[in-house]
């Protein structure tokens, strides 16, 4: 196809559409697309950052078994100088007072307290740790998303270029048609109505090239926002590029894979496992709790009174106290007007809710790796059949033409026949596409996929 644009000389700003871009500009491929969205992709960052949150609630319950220790120190300086006078009688007179009086305290204290037994803080660390594995599938399950985004991205501009290429070549070949059967008509040698059908698909032609371009046109723009950067130049598949079909062919087998290995089966797992822990947390809000402190206590101060009058010494203390308490602190819950009952009823139908949601979820990925399996097989026999149409469609076009040459066939049965073959030439191309994506996605409803998929298909792409 790319040689018949070559010899028909297709016009140069169309082709600048498809492969504009200077000497300097390299050349991508699957897998730098895919470690560039992996860099820079908002949604797998914001998606990291949310993993790397969420497992933090496991060292947060963690936190409620481990001893807690606190320290507290303070010191305190009181200079405070007192001056006054007393009237005792009329005939003794007044009583001046005039002291200074410094105090300074110095206190230090330790405080250590451990649960001894406590139910509910150990359930709520085990509902913690089902929270944080549920984070970490999460964030799995956007990277095998992210994998298909890209794959999905990068070969829709392959498929729309490819689309474009042969919606051009067929805009060459009518329009070289049209000019043929003007010039006949010009000489006489046929109907103004050849000419008219010539040009109404001349016509249709165009309008398809120009919504070919406009698709081409958004399919890079997908493939930018995953990464953030423009791609000019991909390595394109190869057109001996042939699919096999999956291993092992066999549909029970891959109903295995995914019951043991699809992530989201994983997600609904821990999350049912994280509402049957807070289930048994909430149950355990009755039992009692056991709490056991040690805490030390260092206190001095030191207490200076001079008289101001006479400067001398009027007192001077000194204390000082150290101490320590040991206390095992029993907490026994009897009533807390229905709450604790509400919450753990509330606990128990979660807990339902989430069993039966896992339940959902394996029924609708088994039917979904079902229909993928057979796609994806359905697909090979579909490539075959576009093959095989193909080549009938050229047949078709060389009898068609030969038949055309020799007056035996008009117009409207080349135009058709050369529609034909670009559409099963367009056909064919999209459907290899599509088998390339739904075998990711079998993969991916399997739990199989992994970034060594993406590499083994850049294997199979080459330099345009």
């Amino acid at each position: 196809m790319i040689n018949f644009l070559k010899k028909n000389k297709i016009n140069f700003s169309v082709l600048c559409l498809l492969f504009a871009s200077s000497l300097s500009v390299a050349e991508w491929d699957l897998t730098s697309v895919y470690e560039l969205a992996l860099e820079n992709d908002p949604n797998i960052k914001a998606s990291r950052a949310n993993y790397l949150a969420n497992s933090e609630v496991k060292n947060q319950a963690k936190s409620y078994l481990l001893p807690n220790i606190q320290a507290n120190a303070s010191y305190s300086e009181v200079d405070q100088e007192n001056d006054s006078r007393r009237y005792l009688s009329t005939n003794l007179g007044a009583l001046d007072s005039n002291f200074d009086l410094e105090n300074e305290i110095t206190f230090y204290n330790l405080t250590i307290t451990q649960n001894l037994f406590n139910l509910k803080a150990f359930f709520s660390y085990k509902e913690s740790i089902a929270l944080a594995n549920k984070a970490e599938l999460a964030y799995q399950i956007d990277k095998q998303l992210l994998m298909l985004n890209v794959a999905e991205a990068y070969f829709s501009v392959l498929r729309n270029k490819e689309s474009l290429l042969s919606t051009l070549a067929e805009e060459q070949a009518i329009k070289k048609q049209y000019e043929q059967v003007k010039q006949s008509y010009d000489n006489g040698l046929t109907s103004i109505t050849g000419v008219h059908e010539s040009r109404a698909a001349y016509d249709l032609v165009i309008s398809k090239r120009l919504v070919e371009e406009i698709n081409l046109e958004m399919a890079n723009e997908n493939l930018t926002l995953l990464t953030g950067k423009k791609h000019k130049k991909l390595k394109t598949l190869s057109e001996n590029f042939e699919g096999t079909y999956p291993t092992p062919n066999d549909i029970e087998s891959w109903i295995k894979f995914s019951s043991e290995n699809n992530l989201e089966i994983k997600l609904a797992q821990k999350t049912f496992d994280a509402s049957r822990q807070a289930a048994k947390s909430k149950k355990s809000a009755h039992t009692p709790t056991v709490l056991a402190s040690f805490r030390y206590d260092d206190n001095s101060s030191s207490t200076v009174q001079t008289d101001l009058l006479t400067s001398s010494l009027l007192s001077d203390a000194y204390s000082d106290s150290v101490g320590s308490t040991i206390e095992i602190k029993l907490n026994i819950p009897l009533l807390s007007g229905g709450k604790i009952s509400s919450e753990r009823k509330q606990a128990s139908y979660l807990e339902v809710r989430d069993q039966s949601k896992l339940i959902a979820k394996k029924q609708a990925i088994f039917k979904k790796t079902r229909s993928m399996f057979l796609t994806t097989v359905s697909d090979i026999a579909k490539i075959n059949a576009l093959k095989n149409a193909k080549l009938s469609a050229q047949s078709a076009l060389h009898s068609t033409q030969t038949g055309f040459n020799l007056g035996s066939r008009n117009i409207v049965d080349l135009l058709n026949a050369q529609r034909d073959l670009y559409q099963a030439e367009r056909n064919l191309s999209s459907k290899r596409y599509d088998y390339i994506l739904n075998s990711l996605r079998l993969k991916q409803v399997a739990g199989t996929l992994i970034p060594e998929d993406l590499y083994a298909l850049n294997r199979l792409l080459i330099i345009e």
